[in-house]
């Protein structure tokens, strides 16, 4: 149990750390948007193997890193999510922008995604007529009005400058309604409703690290309890949905090779893989606080 109390340390202490965890992407639209062009240009389909989008992105391994931090944002657009086990696909509204063939359409279509993430959407509201002529304006807004930390701040203002200047022409001419943050859809001048993307699920680094106090608790409980067939799918289960796809494969193939073993043989065979399971989740906490 040495195993898992360390990683229920870890989070508790990232529990509080990350109370109020902000929602925001690490790339901006106009990259996330590349990627999916170069999905459906180097693959040739919308729906691919997390290996080979992981090759396409440049990550080294589909889990953490580039690559987490890429699918991540990804999803927080509405542009792409997980299909299956092994499986990535781009979602119905980065089809619409793929498809798009004029330019003003897919401009509108990308500005979409980012105005159903709310930081974002503030940021546009605040300077939909231009930037003040000064050194770090949305820093300083981000900072002094939303109360944002300003290595924080820094990280979201980086995103906004990236994609400022590609919307400005169309951002002059719009208007944004913020009611609330928990409005389904942003308002905009003329016929089009601008809504926020698809419900997705973006885990903070505290709720990956609590899914792996999980699959510690569940593979190695303390009394042995539990069907262990079924305890070895719900791992499978939360590896697959963090992307840990080393995990989820080695569990797989344990199943595939367990044959008609006993439960308690399946244990003891289990047992024998624990450090080198606890080496994985030990490395991917390592890059979950880094990518922090």
């Amino acid at each position: 149990m040495g195993m898992l109390s360390f990683y229920f340390q870890k989070y508790c202490i990232l529990c509080m750390r990350n109370k109020e965890k902000l929602k925001f992407p690490r790339i901006s639209i106009l990259a996330a948007v590349k990627i999916i062009e170069d999905v459906r240009k180097k693959y040739g389909a919308d729906i691919l193997p997390y290996s080979e989008f992981a090759r396409i992105i440049g990550a080294k391994a589909p889990r953490g890193g580039k690559y987490g931090l890429t699918t991540e944002a990804l999803k927080l657009y509405g542009l792409m999510d997980r299909h299956s086990f092994s499986e990535i696909a781009i979602l119905d509204e980065g089809k619409k922008i793929l498809n798009s063939q004029i330019e003003e359409e897919k401009k509108r279509l990308m500005l979409q995604r980012i105005l159903g993430i709310p930081v974002l959407a503030k940021l546009y509201q605040r300077f939909k007529d231009g930037l003040p002529k000064k050194r770090k304006p949305v820093t300083d807004y981000l900072v002094n009005v939303q109360k944002i930390e300003k290595g924080r701040a820094g990280r979201i203002a980086g995103i906004f400058n990236k994609d400022y200047p590609f919307f400005k022409d169309i951002l002059s001419s719009t208007k944004i309604v913020m009611i609330s943050e928990d409005i389904k859809g942003k308002e905009m001048t003329g016929s089009t409703t601008f809504s926020k993307p698809e419900k997705v699920t973006e885990l903070g680094i505290y709720q990956k690290m609590y899914k792996m106090v999980r699959i510690m608790g569940y593979l190695f409980p303390p009394d042995n309890s539990g069907d262990i067939n079924k305890l070895l799918q719900e791992t499978i289960e939360i590896a697959d949905s963090l992307y840990y796809a080393e995990l989820a494969g080695m569990l797989k193939l344990f199943i595939k090779l367990s044959g008609d073993k006993t439960e308690e043989q399946l244990r003891a065979e289990l047992k024998k893989l624990e450090p080198e399971i606890f080496d994985i989740l030990k490395k991917y906490s390592i890059e979950l606080e880094e990518s922090n």
